[in-house]
């Protein structure tokens, strides 16, 4: 292999253009037996022309019958990541809308987002040529409701893959986007239909390989290999089964992108010398938003959550070792973000110097060695050269908050910092009242504090408890005030605040807003100012994560002694967005807004190389390979090689899991046969207290009630939580990991001790629950993570939870162990009737 590989550096490693597995063609193409020739000219007519291996699949996907129909219905693609099927694919769809007559379009993915990108891309596409804007005819934007049309009649629609989707429509050409992650027939039932009363519809399924779970994915494969349906058309370009990592010919079979739009260097760089498992690294001290709050990469397991650009949660699925000696490299973006990696770390970028640039993957070191700026002769400047993909809002079910997140953002915008107190603007003052009464404050005093400005005395709930809530935050100190020096009062954004649903966060914003926020009378832009770096910190993470734009300002100096540096958030709603204000008076300037909105690309700025420090990767579950590190930074993670894998052991099945969620109930009204349960992870690094409930219908409901990130934060925090919960009966396992708290756990009252066979029947019934459809859970992305973390360790004939590589599954243990309790304790007791009799 080495002696191989080496004869081969010399030259230009390309990939392979025709695919491993394929359906071949009846007869030999040319013009007359397939339209494909056609959509290739297509593409080169709009300045977009297509590789190799995307020619090929247009020739053969689009290959015809002698009737002059398609000979495909369903056209399956499998090839690895980052290879340029998105870009295949949107050029079909276009050639079908403008020169094959095709009237009705529908993108559909798992994760809606996902097609959003590439309907948004098609319409970037006919802006920018002005043959195809010439037909253009308009677009609607409407959640629920999203489609562009031509002038011509023809129209692309989006939806997300489920059983609804298509429903009422016709279909000439359906796009299914990443088929792997569909476990169950019911979207594809319904999607498939949409094209039955289409003689020349076709249906394009594109993915990466799958694994046990991709039931649609491996039947469709399957059938067409066979030749049980001459009419699916399968073209997969993956690496054979049993290759070796460092293969160069498996890199070339299973990336026909490479040499074009993926480097030989960042596939090298990747898998050279580190394990399977390992493929770029970040300095360990990068931090990184999880489900259980920012956590350093160098601290995250396999099972964790964390964000991807689509702005939901994706789990941890593996983590490398750390690495030192490494050169590094500070990454700096327009907007003054930076992160630290090495330079083999991937990203996803758009070299903007190329004709029609579409996003590729390039190595730390590919970006030097192109040049991170370029001169514009035309125009006499510097442009940046690279901009990275755009980020959703971030979003998620509510979290617990001990307050409501419009009152801390008052709060932590015009707040005392020693009290439950607000000074507000006199002419704002009524309008702030009826807001913070709507969210749960009752106001106690109010005073005029000058003649422009107004005092609130307020409380949330009994008296002190506002302060209550902040100690718990950290905001507070846990001593007494008296004994408190005035750096111990912070004002932050706090984790959970930023872990919030997007509702919640939208609220925290306009509470600061309100508080001390501006808005410019012409462009409607927002301003958050403050002298608190701390505070300013958590506020631009905010706005980042609600998908706005913004940038790290200072401007001047002010404060009562005018010597703090004046620091601010800026950023700008665009027209159709949610409002961050609630005052009307500035409401009125975003809606009134005639400047230009900055819609600009977030670029790299500079590239300069650092000390070197130890650094670690994780790979995560995500469609687009991608994850947010940092301040929210879009940070690449990708698979090199297109091969099934078999799914390991799952402890519980995951599409009758994802079946059970319901995040609209929860265990309120369950008071009297409420059942906990505690597990911390063998590493100690991570501990899970759990709820559980026998509904009245018979299922069990089970949640995350309170999670730590060591045994020391639950040593001190259990009691309390313990007490508010109040459950009927508590357990844990005393011959696991849990033990380390044996003293406190063991003097809680209803304490039970799960040992020998109970361990066993509370996994296999927690499992059995979820495959019978009769456990219900709030789709909580840590318990979630947990749960895909969990395989099957047998033990006799049977079985118990045991993570998978280094994560944790200390949440599925104590979901299991709560939901045996809620079970198998005594049903509660019942008032009798007393019947009088006379």
């Amino acid at each position: 292999m080495p002696a191989r590989t080496a004869s081969r550096s010399s030259a230009r490693l390309v990939g392979s253009v025709r695919p491993r597995l394929l359906t071949p063609p009846l007869r030999p193409l040319n013009r007359k037996t397939s339209r494909g020739y056609e959509m290739v000219e297509f593409a080169e007519m709009i300045g977009e022309p297509l590789l190799p291996w995307q020619k090929f699949l247009a020739k053969h996907a689009l290959e015809l019958n002698p009737d002059g129909t398609y000979r495909f219905r369903t056209v399956l693609v499998l090839v690895g990541r980052q290879n340029g099927k998105s870009q295949s694919k949107r050029l079909v769809s276009l050639w079908r809308m403008y020169m094959d007559g095709a009237r009705t379009l529908l993108g559909v993915a798992q994760d809606v987002a996902l097609a959003r990108e590439q309907w948004s891309i098609c319409q970037e596409t006919i802006h920018a040529c002005p043959d195809l804007e010439a037909e253009w005819g308009g677009v609607r934007n409407v959640n629920g409701d999203e489609r562009f049309w031509l002038r011509s009649g023809a129209r692309y629609l989006i939806k997300a893959a489920n059983r609804r989707a298509g429903r009422g429509y016709s279909i000439d050409e359906v796009t299914i986007d990443e088929l792997r992650t569909q476990t169950d027939w019911s979207a594809w039932s319904a999607i498939s239909k949409t094209t039955m009363a289409k003689p020349n519809a076709q249906l394009w399924a594109m993915s990466n390989a799958g694994d046990d779970e991709s039931v649609v994915l491996n039947q469709l494969r399957d059938a067409a290999l066979s030749g049980r349906d001459p009419s699916i058309g399968l073209f997969e370009w993956s690496a054979p089964d049993g290759c070796e990592l460092d293969d160069p010919r498996a890199w070339q079979q299973a990336n026909p992108g490479l040499g074009y739009v993926i480097s030989e260097q960042a596939i090298r760089s990747a898998l050279g010398t580190d394990p399977p498992e390992v493929f770029r690294c970040l300095d360990v001290n990068t931090p990184v938003l999880t489900a259980c709050g920012t956590m350093l990469i160098g601290k995250l397991q396999v099972g964790d959550a964390v964000k991807g650009t689509s702005g939901e949660w994706v789990g941890v699925a593996g983590t490398s070792e750390t690495h030192v000696g490494r050169d590094c490299y500070r990454v700096t973006l327009n907007d003054g973000r930076s992160i630290v990696c090495d330079a083999d770390h991937l990203w996803t970028v758009r070299d903007r110097r190329r004709p029609r640039p579409g996003f590729e993957t390039l190595t730390t070191a590919d970006l030097i060695s192109r040049g991170i700026t370029y001169h514009n002769p035309g125009m006499n400047y510097d442009v940046r050269n690279f901009s990275l993909p755009p980020v959703a809002p971030l979003d998620g079910p509510d979290a617990e908050l001990p307050v409501h997140p419009y009152l801390l953002g008052l709060w932590l915008g015009d707040g005392a910092r020693r009290s439950a107190t607000l000074f507000v603007e006199a002419r704002d003052a009524d309008h702030i009242a009826a807001r913070m009464e709507a969210a749960g404050a009752k106001i106690t005093t109010r005073a005029k504090d000058s003649a422009h400005c107004e005092r609130f005395g307020f409380q949330v709930g009994q008296p002190g408890a506002f302060t209550t809530a902040l100690r718990s935050l950290g905001i507070y100190p846990q001593m007494a005030f008296r004994e408190a020096a005035a750096g111990d009062f912070r004002k932050f954004v706090p984790d959970v605040y930023l872990t919030g649903s997007l509702a919640q966060r939208l609220d925290l914003l306009r509470g600061l807003m309100d508080a001390d926020g501006t808005v410019t009378a012409r462009a409607g832009r927002c301003c958050f100012v403050n002298t608190n770096a701390e505070l300013i910190a958590g506020v631009r993470r905010l706005v980042r994560s609600l998908g706005w734009k913004t940038s790290e300002l200072e401007a001047g100096q002010y404060g009562q002694s005018h010597h703090l540096p004046r620091l601010s958030v800026d950023f700008t709603p665009r027209p159709g967005e949610p409002c961050p204000v609630t005052l009307p008076r500035k409401a009125e300037r975003i809606r009134a807004a005639r400047g230009p909105r900055d819609v600009r690309p977030v670029t790299i700025a500079s590239i300069e190389p650092v000390p070197s420090v130890p650094v670690r990767c994780i790979q995560v579950d995500a469609a687009d390979s991608l994850f947010l590190a940092g301040d929210l930074v879009p940070t690449h993670n990708t698979e090199v090689l297109c091969q099934r894998v078999d799914h390991l052991d799952a402890a519980v099945d995951a599409s009758a899991w994802k079946a059970c969620a319901d995040a609209q109930g929860s265990l309120r009204g369950q008071k009297d046969r409420l059942a906990a349960c505690l597990d911390v992870a063998p590493d100690g690094a991570h501990a899970t207290l759990a709820a559980a409930a026998m509904l009245t219908d018979g299922r069990v409901r089970v949640q995350v009630i309170k999670a730590w990130r060591s045994t020391d934060e639950a040593r001190f925090q259990l009691a309390q939580v313990l007490d508010e919960l109040a459950p009927v009966q508590f357990a844990w396992y005393p011959s696991g990991p849990a033990a380390a708290l044996a003293p406190i756990l063991r003097a809680r009252p209803n304490s039970i001790e799960l040992t020998g066979g109970k361990v066993g029947e509370a996994c296999q019934g927690l499992a059995d629950l979820a495959t019978t459809r009769r456990a219900v859970h709030p789709d909580d992305p840590l318990l979630n993570a947990h749960i895909a973390s969990s395989s099957k360790l047998h033990t006799g004939d049977g079985w118990r939870f045991t993570r998978r590589g280094a994560g944790h599954c200390d949440a599925a243990y104590a979901a299991a162990g709560a939901a045996y309790l809620a079970q198998t304790m005594p049903a509660p007791s019942k008032q009798g009737l007393r019947i009088l009799r006379y």
